[in-house]
C-alpha cells in the first residue's frame, strides 16, 4: 500500500547556512546562494541552488527524502547513482548525501543539475511524425542500455534486491495485489484478472535479473547540453526481470502517446535489446493495475462500491483521460472487464 507521506515540517524553507555548513565539510570555501524550492512530491522535496567552490559556480539540486524508510532510500539511491556513474551510464553526478536527519530535518542528496531539456518537452513541441519516432527511440535505447548492465557491478553485494529471484519477486507482487484489491479494497471483480495474471506468471521463462529504473519515461530522460542522455529520478529502482521495467514504460507510452507510441517503443527496445521480448503484455497489465492503484482509482472505486463518498485528487492535467487509457489496457489484453472501475471512470 502507498503510505501517507511524512512531510518536512519546514517544507520549502531549507536554511541555506545549514546546507552551506554541511558542504564545507568537504569543500571548505563552499558558498550557497539562490536556494529555492522547485517541487514537492510524496517521496521527495526538491530545491535548486547555486554553489560556488574555488571560484567556480554551478547549479545543484537538493533532494530531501520524505515518507517511509527515508534513510534506506537515500542510501540506496546514492549507491545506485555512484555505481552507474562508475560505469559511465548517464545519471546526475552525486556531490554528497547525508543520512543524518538532524542536519536539514530529513535525509538528503546534493546532485549536479543537468543542463538540457527532457524528451517530454521535445515531444510537446509540434513536429513531424519522425520527431515522435526519434524521441521514443532515444527512450527505448537508454532503457535497453540500462538492462544490459550487470547489476552486481552497480550495487553493493549486500543489497537485498540482488538475492531475490524473479519468480519469488513476482509471487510476492501477486500476493500483495490480492491482499490489496480483494482484502483491503474488497473488490471481488478483480479476482478473475488476478487469476489471469497468476496463470500467465506460471508460464513465464524468467531472464537474468537486471537493474530496473521502474519509472523510465520521456519526462525522466534529459537530453543534456553535452549531447548525452541522462536518466533521472532513481527513487524506486530495483533488480528483477527486465520486462517489469519495460512493461511500466510501455504502459505509460500507450497512455500518453497512444498505441502507435507504445508499438514504436517496443520495436525500438527490441532492436536495441537484440531479440524479441516474450509475454510483455503480462507485464503491461501488471503495470496498469499498479498505476490505477497509485493514482487512487481503485480506492475511489472501493468507496463507491460500499456507498461511501468517493474522492480522487487529480495530480496532473487530463488525469481522467489518462486513467481511462490505462484501464482500457486491462480488458484489451486479458479480455476481462472491471465494471466497478468503469463506473468510477464514468463518474469522473
Amino acid at each position: 500500500m502507498r503510505h501517507s507521506p511524512v512531510r518536512n515540517p519546514h517544507a520549502g524553507i531549507v536554511p541555506a547556512p545549514a546546507l552551506e555548513r554541511f558542504l564545507r565539510r568537504s569543500h571548505p570555501d563552499a558558498v550557497v546562494t539562490s536556494l529555492a524550492m522547485v517541487r514537492g512530491r510524496w517521496q521527495t522535496e526538491v530545491h535548486r541552488f547555486r554553489l560556488e567552490v574555488q571560484g567556480r559556480c554551478a547549479d545543484y539540486l537538493l533532494r530531501l527524502y520524505m515518507g517511509v524508510d527515508t534513510v534506506q532510500r537515500c542510501r540506496r539511491e546514492a549507491e545506485v547513482l555512484q555505481g552507474l556513474g562508475r560505469v559511465g551510464f548517464g545519471v546526475p553526478a552525486l556531490l554528497a548525501h547525508c543520512l543524518d536527519p538532524s542536519v536539514l530535518g530529513l535525509p538528503f542528496q546534493v546532485i549536479l543539475q543537468i543542463q538540457g531539456r527532457t524528451i517530454a518537452q521535445q515531444l510537446a513541441e509540434p513536429g513531424p511524425a519522425a520527431q515522435l519516432e526519434a524521441c521514443v527511440n532515444r527512450c527505448a535505447v537508454l532503457l535497453a542500455r540500462l538492462h544490459a548492465l550487470d547489476a552486481g557491478h552497480i550495487l553493493p553485494a549486500s543489497d537485498p534486491a540482488l538475492s531475490c529471484p524473479p519468480a519469488l519477486f513476482f509471487s510476492r507482487m501477486s500476493d500483495r495485489a490480492r491482499s490489496l484489491f480483494l482484502g483491503v479494497y474488497r473488490l471481488p471483480e478483480f479476482a478473475p484478472v488476478l487469476d489471469w495474471m497468476d496463470v500467465a506468471l506460471a508460464s513465464v521463462r524468467w531472464t537474468t535479473p537486471v537493474l530496473n529504473h521502474n519509472d523510465c519515461h520521456p519526462g525522466n530522460i534529459i537530453c543534456g547540453a553535452d549531447g548525452l542522455d541522462y536518466l533521472v529520478d532513481w527513487t524506486d529502482f530495483g533488480v528483477t526481470d527486465h520486462r517489469h521495467d519495460l512493461g511500466w514504460t510501455l504502459m505509460l507510452a500507450r497512455a500518453y502517446l497512444g498505441r502507435p507510441g507504445r508499438d514504436a517503443m517496443l520495436r525500438a527496445y527490441e532492436t536495441a535489446w537484440g531479440q524479441p521480448v516474450e509475454q510483455v503484455e503480462l507485464f503491461e497489465v501488471m503495470a496498469a493495475l499498479r498505476r490505477l492503484h497509485l493514482r487512487g482509482l481503485t480506492a475511489y472505486a472501493a468507496r463507491s462500491a460500499i456507498g461511501l463518498q468517493p474522492f480522487l485528487e487529480m495530480h496532473e492535467p487530463l488525469e481522467s483521460a489518462h486513467l481511462r487509457a490505462v484501464y482500457e489496457m486491462v480488458p484489451e489484453i486479458t479480455g476481462l472487464r472491471l465494471p466497478v472501475v468503469e463506473r468510477s471512470l464514468h463518474a469522473l
